[in-house]
């Protein structure tokens, strides 16, 4: 690669962080400015700066969900159906074109900034306004049940690059929604997603310099 190309690289490579960091924490701050209109306090079930204990805590917890969950995905890939081999072999592609000329610094920033941004909206305001809706329609378990699954179908349709794509990131969604309800703590999911985007993007980019180890 010449001085030329490399310095084009670096430039891309730039701008595609920008973006994506930007993006993905616009999501947040979206989050926010509609849980202000609809008076839903996203930041309530986020522990506080201060409480620095709990905050280890929901990072040991997050790291924790995040290693069934990549576990869980990895030996999907595995599986002998075409679609989903298809499917595994365009989205490395993609993925490889996008963060390989990224430092890992870089791509590590984008994947927790999806953590926080997408997070904060899907779980932390959409899944909590529909569950304050429902509840009181549907009765509690009825409106959480339905609530995680609107959230979580919303995600999943975010995410569309096939049904098969669509299917395996709602249920992402739905254990990311199980998560967030069952301890009343966004902060863990958060970290859920952002190390398990970080642990599938690294296993990818390792993968693909070490094409023997699949």
């Amino acid at each position: 690669m010449n001085s030329a190309d490399h310095d084009k690289s670096i430039e891309d490579g730039d701008r595609v962080f920008l973006y994506s960091v930007g993006f993905e924490l616009s999501l947040g701050v979206l989050a926010l400015f509609l849980g202000y209109l609809t008076e839903i306090q996203v930041r309530d079930h986020i522990p506080s700066w201060t409480h620095g204990t709990e905050i280890l805590r929901s990072i040991g917890y997050g790291i924790a969900y995040a290693v069934p969950l990549f576990a869980l995905m990895a030996v999907v890939q595995y599986l002998p159906l075409p679609s989903l081999q298809k499917l595994s072999s365009a989205v490395e592609s993609r993925l490889l074109q996008l963060f390989r000329p990224l430092p890992w610094q870089q791509w590590g920033m984008i994947c927790l900034a999806a953590g926080v941004g997408e997070e904060l909206l899907f779980r932390g305001w959409l899944q909590s306004l529909a569950q304050e809706w429902l509840s009181d329609r549907l009765g509690l378990t009825t409106g959480v049940v339905v609530a995680i699954a609107i959230a979580s179908v919303v995600f999943g349709f975010c995410h569309f690059l096939s049904w098969s794509y669509f299917l395996l990131a709602t249920l992402c969604g739905i254990f990311l929604g199980w998560i967030y309800y069952s301890t009343q703590n966004l902060l863990i999911p958060i970290v859920t997603h952002g190390v398990y985007d970080a642990a599938m993007l690294a296993w990818i980019l390792w993968s693909s310099r070490n094409p023997t180890s699949r």
